[in-house]
């Protein structure tokens, strides 16, 4: 049996290594991938991840996008490019790992909002930014989530990527969210 004094040094190192892994989640793998759903599958490249408008599904004035993962180092851009007559785009991350954002995340349309919904949690490290809508300022929304829904009960769903619902019903802005029998996982900020 243990005495006190090994258990609690053991239970001292055990917090130090947790400490030192639960500190370091912006040194997982920094990139960003398509997961094919809404369009072509790939990894993209970096450090500026050029994310085009025919890299997701445009319906009427939203723009899906649907990745794998979503992650970001420091000086890395997320460059999300629209047309002009794009109101939203709704971006989602169906991977299951949390979203580590340590750098930009920039979009080219000064009248542009964007969501990012990441079910896995999202992690905003001393580094990031954001530069949505431009002088106009669009507005930026991170949600852990399922998914968000529209008034006609359409879903954009994160757990659910290949869900029936057809993104040709989903038409205008969102009215609400969707956490299904869990609770959301956090959204943190690293502070330096």
């Amino acid at each position: 049996m243990k005495s006190k004094c090994q258990w609690q040094l053991e239970m001292a190192a055990c917090l130090t290594v947790v400490g030192i892994l639960s500190s370091a989640p912006l040194a997982i793998a920094q990139n960003i991938t398509l997961d094919g759903t809404l369009g072509p599958a790939q990894t993209l490249t970096g450090p500026t991840y050029l994310i085009r408008q025919v890299d997701g599904t445009t319906v009427g004035s939203n723009l899906f996008h649907s990745f794998g993962r979503f992650n970001l180092s420091a000086g890395e851009v997320a460059n999300f490019q629209s047309a002009a007559n794009i109101r939203n785009i709704l971006s989602r991350v169906t991977g299951g790992s949390p979203s580590s954002i340590d750098g930009l995340i920039f979009t080219q349309s000064p009248n542009v909002n964007l969501f990012l919904i990441n079910p896995g949690g999202i992690i905003f490290g001393p580094n990031a930014r954001l530069n949505i809508g431009g002088s106009t300022r669009g507005s930026f929304v991170a949600t852990t989530v399922d998914a968000l829904v529209w008034p006609n009960g359409a879903q954009f769903s994160a757990t659910v990527p290949g869900r029936p619902d057809s993104l040709l019903t989903i038409v205008g802005d969102p009215s609400g969210f969707l956490a299904a029998q869990r609770l959301p996982q956090p959204i943190n900020h690293l502070f330096r």
